[in-house]
């Protein structure tokens, strides 16, 4: 380690904040997953719609 107190706490505060930053990093690639794997869904609704038509609600006369 460094002699000098000074710096050493500098570093020491460095290496925090880069950890603070790995997990934040972290937190947001598996929110990106997340998204990304829910931009699939409307396509496979539809899809699925495209297989399976249903038919239009029915509504009483009014």
């Amino acid at each position: 380690m460094i002699d000098n107190p000074q710096i050493s706490a500098v570093l020491a505060n460095v290496k925090a904040r880069e950890r603070e930053l790995d997990k934040e990093a972290g937190q947001l690639r598996s929110r990106i997953e997340d998204l990304t794997a829910h931009l699939g869904e409307p396509d496979a609704e539809n899809e699925n719609l495209a297989h399976h038509p249903q038919a239009p609600p029915c509504h009483p006369p009014t």
